[in-house]
């Protein structure tokens, strides 16, 4: 490529970066290779490069001093798997249209680059707000309607976004990926590199779902077995969990209100010796600010509460709740930092008609609100949303389901089990649904009764 520089940005999370230093640093030197002209830079705490910055703005003044005129490509410095084929693409969609920046579209981060004419770089770093944080990603950087920019987007003809591979360093999972395949000089959306092979990709769980306590409301529509799980199998667990996926989202809740639990704040305090995000749900029926100022005091921790309806007759002959909607709706106004709250509406027969009102009204107060399908049990779904042609169940690929007594199921909408985190290892209960994963990978969705008629298999939880 002629005529560019190339700025490779480092953002990674410290402690992520120390705990696969080796692995990033080699798939650093691919990138390298594959660069050419390039500069690397990124925050205070960068330790692969000499130029670092205390915010965005000042590391684009720096890029855009460095440039002296060239087009900028932009991707984040461990985007060993960048196809210089695609990128190029970019590149030359941008300079023949006379664009100021080009993206891609249908296409991952970290496969293909973001483009700035050398005509604009210098302007581009006026538009970026001070004291941002710096990122790799930069298509939120700045406010692209409202800026007088010339956004150029090249459509990819390849829909590679759809396998939800990740192809930036995010994961162990991701890390070993681009490591194997990064050396590959060849790598483009028209090479036989998108054959991927998901069932490698598969190597840990991306998103751990634990039940902890099975008292849920009227919108649970599946058998649970009474109890809790105890302290010492939750303690189990999450050490299991932090050696097998250190970067696996932990849910708390799967159909039982974590609140509930008799010795909830023990249960969270275990959490917080792990760097794991964790996610509470909720299911509004135990309501107490001194857990929420407890889960809210986790870094990297968010929490969901079901609420549902918008009239307090529906709320109390569906929802079940000890509480009525109004206390409800008062308690979760009270909450003094919502920057990590979620108000959620599961939705079925019994509220679909008030989807809008209920968006119109929890907005008013709570900035997150999530609309979701209910489970496969009971007939409470409304309307099948999957696309038509069907693909690998995401489930089966990145999800583990834990029940209150150590039950793994296949998966959360299916009956069938696995074992019980009790008697073998969460490494060996995964193992044993890989199976059922590659099956799905060759166009067999008969893997299990629940699995043929199911329209969850592209949910991204």
């Amino acid at each position: 490529m002629k005529n560019v520089l190339f700025a490779l940005i480092d953002s990674s999370d410290k402690k992520f970066y120390l705990r696969y230093r080796e692995k990033l640093n080699q798939i650093h030197s691919i990138l390298l290779g594959k660069a050419g002209d390039c500069i690397v830079a990124g925050g205070l705490d960068s330790y692969i490069s000499e130029n670092k910055f205390s915010d965005l703005k000042s590391l684009y003044e720096f890029i855009a001093e460095k440039s002296q005129g060239r087009d900028v490509i932009i991707c984040d410095a461990f985007a060993g798997m960048l196809s210089m084929d695609d990128t190029g693409r970019v590149l030359n969609y941008m300079r023949e249209n006379d664009y100021d920046v080009c993206l891609t579209e249908n296409l991952p981060e970290g496969l293909a680059a973001m483009c700035i004419s050398g005509s604009f770089i210098e302007e581009f770093a006026l538009h970026i707000e001070p004291n941002q944080k710096i990122v790799s990603s930069f298509k939120d950087i700045i406010n692209w309607e409202y800026k007088g920019i010339d956004v150029g987007v090249y459509l990819s003809p390849s829909m590679l976004i759809m396998d939800r591979i990740e192809f930036l360093p995010v994961s162990r999972s991701s890390v070993d990926y681009i490591l194997k395949y990064s050396s590959d000089e060849s790598i483009s959306t028209d090479s036989d590199f998108l054959r991927i092979d998901n069932a490698f990709y598969r190597d840990a769980p991306q998103y751990a779902a634990i039940e902890i306590s099975s008292e849920s409301d009227g919108f649970c529509t599946r058998e649970l077995g009474a109890g809790e799980m105890d302290t010492g199998a939750f303690r189990k667990l999450i050490t299991e969990i932090d050696e097998l996926c250190p970067e696996a989202l932990i849910s708390i809740g799967v159909w039982g209100d974590p609140f509930t639990h008799s010795r909830f704040k023990d249960i969270f305090n275990i959490l917080k010796a792990i760097p794991n995000p964790v996610l509470v749900e909720c299911r509004s029926i135990f309501l107490s600010m001194e857990y929420v100022e407890l889960v809210l005091s986790r870094e990297n921790t968010q929490i969901i509460f079901d609420v549902s309806f918008t009239a307090e007759d529906m709320f109390k002959k569906h929802k079940k709740s000890p509480y009525t909607l109004e206390y409800t709706k008062n308690f979760l106004k009270s909450i003094p930092n919502k920057e990590n709250v979620w108000i959620r509406l599961t939705r079925t027969p019994a509220n679909e008609g008030s989807i809008k009102y209920f968006l119109k009204e929890y907005s008013e107060f709570m900035p997150r609100i999530l609309i979701t399908k209910a489970d496969s049990f009971a007939g409470q779904k409304v309307v099948d949303l999957a696309p038509v042609k069907r693909h690998a169940c995401y489930a089966l690929r990145r999800e583990l389901t834990i029940m209150n007594d150590g039950t793994v199921l296949l998966c959360r909408q299916s009956l069938e089990t696995l074992g019980n985190i009790k008697n073998h290892s969460l490494k060996n209960l995964w193992d044993a649904n890989k199976e059922s994963f590659i099956k799905q990978s060759r166009k067999d969705f008969d893997t299990c009764r629940e699995c043929a008629s199911c329209d969850d298999w592209w949910i991204w939880n």
